[in-house]
């Protein structure tokens, strides 16, 4: 098998056998680590059904749900091999991986962390524009979560990055993805260009089809650009491309809810979540109120603003890129009704 790889240039080994006995169908399959012969995932499917595309399908859903993604088995075992060698022996896109599994902390602590491990990538690959392409990651969201007193500042080293990531010649796919996440994010709430971050925001979802996070990440551009429908249909796609739904992605949801309106349906969503994150708390707060659930409300506001003290009104008023103002003074009323100060 490790000879099979080498020659196709495999990094992993999908195989397998098909068994049919009257209507019933089972699948059996095992995922492996060309590099170390190691077995990844082994599982059996049991499916049923007269159309063979649609079984072939639901098949394929199910393997890519389980391997792909952030949180699926494919990196999961890449993270393994990274964190098992020494920073010195890193190169690109393990020193990406290694700086990346502490990024999904969302935490003011895991930006700082992150952007030090591919800062440091970058003294020894200058030239990496997927490495450019993270450190500009972490000043966006140092800006949209509040992390730092100047967002404007934050994002506009962000952007300068991020323009320099994009131009690299040989971005590997992994850079293309986030970066056109990033192109989308940045034009939206950087430059506030409502209209061109749609555009890329369609184009990532054209690009990318089946990858279930960026689905989720563009739902929230369509989002904030009023675009309700498409929000809510990228949303659903998300979900039922990756079950293993990461924060940000969650938070993402949740905003979709709570501009549809579903706020009961964005509040059992947050309650799967544990994290002290700004943006989920201010969802859930923001959800709460709404529903009339004041008091609920203002111990949600408690916590976030022990996670930031000096957020305001105000300063979400500045910051938040909704293309609507109706949609942001709805928020803000809510937020205000939960408790936040004006300024």
């Amino acid at each position: 098998m490790q000879d099979v790889a080498r020659d196709l240039g495999a990094d992993f080994v999908l195989e397998g056998s098909v068994r049919k006995s009257g209507g019933r169908v089972r699948i059996t399959g095992q995922f492996i680590d060309a590099h170390t012969g190691h077995h990844v995932w082994a599982d059996k499917i049991d499916e049923s059904g007269d159309d063979l595309f649609d079984l072939q399908d639901r098949v394929t859903r199910r393997i890519v749900m389980t391997l792909g993604g952030d949180y699926g088995q494919i990196r999961k075992s890449e993270y393994e091999r990274v964190w098992s060698q020494p920073a010195s022996n890193l190169d690109e896109y393990d020193c990406f991986l290694r700086g990346h599994s502490i990024f999904y902390g969302f935490t003011a602590e895991a930006m700082e962390e992150s952007r030090a491990i591919w800062t440091e990538g970058l003294a020894r690959l200058p030239g990496s524009g997927l490495l450019k392409i993270k450190v500009a990651w972490t000043h966006i969201i140092d800006a949209m979560y509040g992390y730092k007193p100047d967002p404007v500042a934050c994002l506009t080293e962000a952007s300068q990055i991020s323009e320099e990531g994009l131009a690299d010649p040989n971005l590997p796919q992994a850079g293309q993805r986030y970066g056109l996440w990033q192109k989308a994010t940045l034009l939206l709430w950087h430059r506030r260009d409502h209209a061109n971050a749609m555009r890329t925001a369609k184009s990532v979802c054209q690009m990318f089809p089946f990858d279930g996070e960026g689905l989720g990440m563009m739902a929230q551009i369509a989002n904030y650009c009023g675009d309700l429908k498409l929000a809510e249909e990228w949303t659903n796609e998300s979900i039922a491309r990756d079950p293993h739904i990461p924060e940000m992605a969650l938070k993402n949801f949740c905003a979709v809810l709570y501009s549809l309106g579903k706020f009961e349906e964005a509040i059992e969503m947050l309650e799967t979540s544990s994290a002290a994150d700004p943006e989920i708390l201010r969802y859930r707060a923001a959800s709460l109120a709404a529903l009339g659930r004041l008091e609920d409300a203002r111990k949600v506001i408690d916590e976030l603003m022990e996670v930031l003290p000096g957020l305001s009104l105000a300063a979400l008023r500045t910051i938040i890129p909704y293309q609507d103002g109706q949609a942001l003074e709805r928020e803000l009323e809510h937020l205000a009704l939960a408790g936040l100060p004006e300024g």
